[in-house]
């Protein structure tokens, strides 16, 4: 059968080849197979197929090539193979490398393991034999890993199952049901791939749809084109498909990464606006999962719904760090540290009953050094401190770890040390759920004959947690697309594409060879073998080949951008030679946060305040203009402040706190009008002020602003709960202004008035369900005697009272008052999302929503006991979530351990409210500091120094009084 490569302009017109092919059968019962490059690839085809064939798809198959490869091994009846969990692979070269006599590599060298089992991939998807491979330790190696994976079911055994000799043509016929097959999406195959279309090439037509997308002599499609031409003798034809008309352009440079992101997220809620669908949407990026988080946390900040096309592993989530970081300390006792055991303990994931800001002080006193069992020891001393039964707990798990004797049960005690330290007291945790189904496989290694050894055992947990992926749910539905430019996505259409940090060195990226076979050896096997092998010289025309596919596959309009620094204050970066040969004008923005002009206060200026200073670009510009160059007098000629800037970096890395860190407690007298009691605060900035003073400082009383493309309303209009709220209210305002259904019950029975407002006012199906699930819970809140009274009440000053006489000032506002039969009074609040702000945070200061609910009613001369204030919430998938406080509550009394709600709340109060007073508004990063959690979505983080979270460690030390308010708020929060 021949095997046919079409070569395309564009993947537009690979989209309208596909479309033909499967409009070309004789019926919709023909079989047409379809080989695409990623399962993404594979859905957007099918969702393309569906909408030209009015949903004729039975008939249609879609494969990766794995996916293939599996197919044909199963008709062809392959030898079953032993299961290979995740993990057990990199066990297996480390204990490989250490029964070989190896000159060249030290066994014991950190990475060498991870490293040799990338080249072990690269040689057996090359389909080589050890006599392919130089002569040496690295032909010693691959033929005892060839042993050793010979009945091994892994990934490239699939591949190594369907091309074996031993597989009957007989088995492609079956897997591919009879039917062509169209290759799509492919622009890089391995030798092992190439081998499985040559077989296809045998019992099928095969056609190749190859978009070329201005392909240079060496880029990845002429070179997988000419393999296929001297391997399968392919024939080659250029298609008659006109290119699609080229999308509107546009190229911006950002101040930092987080402003590019934003700027990022403000252009696609204007895109959105105009009516381009979210999900027709995407985001490419070369900076792998913190590119991820970055502009996910930006998008979520406008209200847009995302999907990470690549997900997000598990190694770097908070759960799965904890669990690795867990897992070291039981398996390798004598490594622990205690800094980094302290950290392991107060981490956000781990479930600890004590103190951390006490556990270091213990630690310091006991002596603890190092050594698990040694610091178990040393604190046991101390038998009523909680420390010392934590390290006895965890001693104690780790000597039964040590005392497994197979793999079982090893797995099911290290199982065992996560549920009790990772788990949440509902049990219901999917994270925990996800790293036991990565961990869990490990136990079928006893049938592969392996010993337990706690070492090994933490390298195949690590690989395990690291290797296992958190999908993102509702692919290619209601949320923009984000992933890596070289990714899954490659020659997708969207309407809309971004490219994000497109700068030198990062995209194009700055090629690695492989340090155990660089490319020079590669290469001499290429000699021999063509194509055996990618070389990693290659790896920029590959990324060029991406920029054109992502140019060429928006159909709408093509973004591309970088920032112009690493981070807020780190340096300069130039942009990609990819932008600069694309890009006729490049748009240069400044950074997101707001600048002032100085204040000079006796000759010296506030820096206090954020001051735009000069970047790499404007210091070289100046340079090449200035007719002597005297580079110091120059600084200070298109710098003025730039002493000012020194010396107050120095005072911010003073011991201290000091004005520059938001401590005004010593020059109050000098702000005159600082009466923050009389002031009006919004739960908000309360809020602000419990999670990072500082930011409260630089908000609040710098009047530091951050730039909003568009209005709050704006942003969230697109939001499934913004569009239920909006027909909820048309509907509870319609029964207020209707003097003839004052009933209620009646009323909220009534199912056809909220739908036919729900189909008037969004023509949603999911709103229209979503009301109605309100409705019922609506009419069953009738029937126990609340009624609808007022609809959206604001006050600007509404008092919170706090002992001593003082009162805290609030601008409180309810979404609508329910007044019950027996006088109680509720507070609906309504908020967007699933993780609702507890009604019961303002006890412990974690929300102040509720506080300020209360406070307006209390105002209004509602006694606080006949009080409800109800959190509710519509999620994007319509699912509804409520939070319900009684005011009567805070009448109970504590628990014999605890204080009662009510005094709590008045504690809390007065803690915020001396906190203002005092005028110490001190950094928080979060805990634990190194993490910064508070940092993570901070609209000022560009007004801290980069070395905020040790800054904060050391001087909290030294100046613990400034701090000790806002621990004690924090030990506070749940």
């Amino acid at each position: 059968m021949p095997l046919t490569i079409e070569l395309l302009p564009d993947p537009a017109a690979r989209d309208v080849r596909l479309t033909q092919f499967a409009s070309a059968r004789n019926s919709s019962a023909d079989r047409l197979n379809v080989l695409h490059g990623s399962a993404l690839q594979r859905r957007a085809a099918s969702q393309l197929l569906a909408e030209a064939g009015d949903g004729a798809l039975a008939a249609v198959y879609g494969y990766t090539p794995v996916d293939l490869a599996e197919s044909v091994s199963r008709y062809g009846n392959a030898a079953p193979r032993r299961p290979w969990p995740p993990g057990a692979d990199l066990t297996a070269v480390e204990q490989l490398l250490q029964s070989l006599p190896l000159a060249e590599w030290p066994p014991d060298a950190p990475g060498l393991a991870a490293a040799m089992l990338r080249t072990l991939t690269d040689l057996r998807e090359a389909s080589l034999t050890p006599a392919d491979v130089p002569a040496g330790g690295l032909r010693r190696i691959y033929q005892g890993w060839s042993d050793i994976v010979r009945n091994a079911a892994d990934r490239t055994s699939r591949y190594e199952d369907a091309v074996s000799a031993a597989t009957p043509d007989r088995a492609y016929a079956e897997a591919l049901g009879g039917g062509p097959l169209i290759v799509s999406g492919i622009y890089d195959l391995t030798r092992i791939q190439r081998q499985l279309i040559a077989r296809c090439a045998r019992v099928t037509d095969v056609r190749m749809l190859l978009v070329m997308a201005g392909a240079a002599a060496d880029a990845p499609p002429q070179r997988t084109l000419a393999a296929l031409q001297r391997e399968c003798g392919a024939l080659v034809v250029r298609s008659s498909v006109a290119p699609a008309a080229a999308p509107s352009q546009q190229y911006f440079s950002a101040s930092d990464p987080s402003s590019e992101a934003d700027e990022i997220a403000s252009r696609i809620l204007q895109l959105g606006h105009q009516g381009t669908a979210f999900d027709r949407m995407l985001v490419l990026h070369q900076h792998g999962s913190p590119g991820d988080d970055r502009l996910v946390a930006s998008l979520e900040r406008a209200g847009v719904p995302s999907w990470r096309i690549g997900g997000q592993s598990l190694a770097q989530t908070p759960l799965g760090q904890a669990a690795s970081g867990l897992a070291a300390v039981l398996l390798q006792p004598e490594t622990a540290r205690r800094g980094a055991l302290l950290d392991l303990l107060s981490h956000r994931a781990v479930q600890c009953s004590g103190r951390a800001g006490d556990w270091e002080q213990q630690a310091l006193a006991a002596g603890l050094d190092r050594g698990l069992h040694e610091m178990s020891a040393l604190a046991s001393i101390d038998h009523e401190s909680e420390l010392s039964r934590l390290l006895s707990d965890l001693a104690e798990r780790s000597t039964a770890l040590a005392d497994c004797e197979s793999w079982a049960a090893g797995v099911d005690t290290l199982l065992e040390a996560f549920r009790h330290y990772l788990g949440n007291a509902s049990g219901d945790d999917p994270m925990l759920e996800a790293v036991q189904y990565a961990v869990a496989p490990l136990r079928q290694l006893d049938q592969h004959g392996n010993a337990w050894q706690p070492s090994a055992a933490n390298t195949s947990i690590s690989r395990a947690i690291g290797s296992q992926v958190i999908r993102d749910g509702q692919p290619l539905i209601d949320g923009v697309n984000i992933g890596a430019a070289g990714g899954p996505a490659r020659g997708v259409r969207y309407e809309a594409v971004f490219i994000a940090g497109a700068a030198e060195r990062v995209f194009p990226a700055l090629a690695r060879q492989d340090p155990l076979l660089p490319d020079a050896a590669r290469s001499r096997i290429n000699q021999r073998i063509p194509d055996a092998l990618a070389l990693q010289r290659d790896r920029a025309l590959s990324d060029r080949h991406a920029w054109n596919l992502a140019r060429l596959s928006a159909e709408r309009s093509f973004t591309a951008s970088w920032s112009r620094r690493t981070s807020a204050v780190g340096g300069p970066t130039r942009a990609s030679s990819l932008l600069l040969e694309s890009a006729d004008e490049i748009e240069r923005l400044d950074s997101a946060v707001a600048s002032f002009a100085p204040t000079n206060v006796d000759g010296e200026i506030d820096w206090s305040r954020p001051l735009r200073a000069p970047d790499a670009a404007s210091f070289n510009l100046a340079v090449l203009a200035a007719p002597a160059i005297d580079r110091a007098a120059l600084l200070h000629e298109i710098w003025p402040q730039m002493d000012a800037a020194v010396r107050a970096r120095r005072r911010r890395n003073a011991p201290q706190f000091t004005e520059f860190d938001g401590v005004l407690s010593g020059a109050l007298d000098e702000i005159a009008d600082w009466r923050p009691l009389e002031r009006t605060w919004t739960p908000q900035a309360l809020e602000t002020l419990v999670t990072c003073p500082y930011r409260f400082f630089l908000q609040q009383m710098m009047d530091i602003q951050t730039a909003n493309p568009a209005e709050p309303q704006d942003q969230q209009e697109a939001v499934l709960g913004d569009a239920v709220r909006a027909v909820l209210t048309a509907w509870v305002q319609s029964y207020l202004d209707d003097p003839e259904s004052r009933d209620w019950i009646t009323y909220s029975s009534d199912p056809d008035r909220l739908s036919d407002l729900a189909d008037s006012l969004t023509g949603s199906e999911r709103a229209r369900r979503a009301v109605e699930r309100l409705r019922v819970r609506e009419a069953s809140d009738a029937r126990d005697g609340w009624c609808p009274q007022e609809l959206d009440l604001s006050v600007d000053r509404a008092r919170a009272r706090v002992s001593g006489g003082r009162s805290l000032r609030l601008s409180a506002r309810i979404d609508r008052l329910d007044v019950h039969a027996d006088g109680r009074q509720r507070a609906v609040l309504w908020f967007h999302g699933a993780d609702l702000p507890s009604v019961h945070g303002f006890v412990d200061g974690s929300s102040f929503a509720s506080l300020g609910a209360m406070a307006l009613l209390s105002d209004r001369g509602v006694p606080v006991r006949q009080i409800v204030v109800e959190h509710r919430s519509i999620t994007e998938r319509g699912h509804f979530a409520v939070e319900t406080f009684q005011g009567d509550s805070l009448a109970a009394p504590g628990a014999a351990d605890t204080t009662s709600p009510s005094s709590r709340l008045s504690a809390t109060l007065a803690l915020l409210a001396d906190q203002l007073e005092a005028a110490n508004f001190v950094p928080n990063p979060g805990q634990p500091a190194y993490e910064r959690p508070n940092c993570r979505r901070c609209p000022v983080e560009a007004a801290c120094t980069a070395d905020l979270a040790d800054r904060y460690r050391f001087k909290s030390r030294s100046d613990p009084e400034a701090v000790r308010a806002m621990e004690t708020l924090r030990r506070q929060r749940p």
